[in-house]
């Protein structure tokens, strides 16, 4: 990330050169043929078990998923753009020249492919007969759960839940999506505020508070804060402040609690004053 004083860009990392220093661990960085020393540049590095300088991406445990995934997928575009057809072999009597059967296969080839209408009758003379080498089942050719299987391979390497993109049941929807957040989201946003405070030199930190999945039931999040104005924690006004509602007058005191329940030892201490108390009072 390259800052001019005012705004801040970013620099490809592939573009990128670091040019490494023994005494101040990077002397320039390089990007376009232009120098930019460790003071212009906001090093944000991703985690990398090989380089004290470069991240690895999170796609790279995956790429061996994601060229299997690509293989499969070419394998049935290729199938069906070949016609989809079966493996046949034609048994003749008489030995045949190279030439008479190319051009069989050709005839064959265009003639009965299902694109171009494949149940059109066959007529054999000759002595020639048809014979399958091949027993295709077109519903293995789909690749439907090995498909799956290496999407949510992909899907756990860039710490995303598979059950997010799963159209099935949602009961566990915001559990996950708070995890997704938690593990995920916020570890990069705080590499990234880690890295802006030791560039500016003052603490930078995220604000969650308009993220739905991170945010309590409202419910739950009502009764919290009823508790603590009750208990005398926090002012009513706080406690609205919290809850995103703006303060109201007269409501930033604190609330003593009356307890008026009486002593679970001796009945007789505590709780609501008698009647005459009150009279003579």
């Amino acid at each position: 990330m390259y800052y001019d004083g005012a705004h801040l860009y970013h620099l490809p990392a592939d573009n990128v050169t670091i040019h490494a220093d023994s005494r101040t661990f990077v002397e320039k960085y390089t990007y376009n043929d232009i120098d930019y020393t460790p003071s212009e540049i906001i090093h944000i590095k991703e985690n990398s078990f090989y380089s004290i300088f470069r991240g690895t991406s999170r796609l790279k445990p995956a790429v061996r998923t994601m060229q299997l995934t690509s293989n499969m997928r070419q394998f049935q575009d290729n199938f069906f753009k070949n016609g989809a057809v079966p493996g046949l072999v034609l048994k003749s009597p008489n030995t045949l020249s190279e030439k008479i059967k190319e051009r069989m296969i050709q005839s064959w080839s265009v003639r009965y492919r299902p694109d171009a209408g494949g149940r059109r009758p066959l007529i054999l003379d000759g002595g020639i007969e048809v014979d399958s080498i091949s027993n295709v089942n077109f519903k293995e050719l789909d690749f439907q759960s090995s498909i799956t299987e290496n999407e949510n391979i992909i899907l756990k390497a860039l710490g995303i839940p598979p059950i997010m993109l799963d159209s099935g049941n949602n009961a566990n929807i915001r559990p996950n999506m708070r995890m997704y957040y938690l593990e995920t989201v916020l570890p990069i946003v705080r590499k990234l505020n880690f890295a802006y405070s030791r560039f500016f030199g003052f603490a930078i930190n995220e604000d969650v508070t308009n993220i739905p999945a991170l945010q309590p039931e409202l419910r739950d999040q009502s009764q919290y804060y009823s508790a603590l104005v009750n208990g005398g924690i926090i002012t009513p006004n706080e406690a609205r402040d919290a809850l995103g509602f703006e303060g109201v007058e007269g409501y930033d005191d604190l609330r003593i609690p009356a307890n008026i329940a009486g002593s679970a030892s001796n009945p007789d201490e505590g709780g609501r004053p008698s009647e005459g108390e009150e009279a003579d009072e």
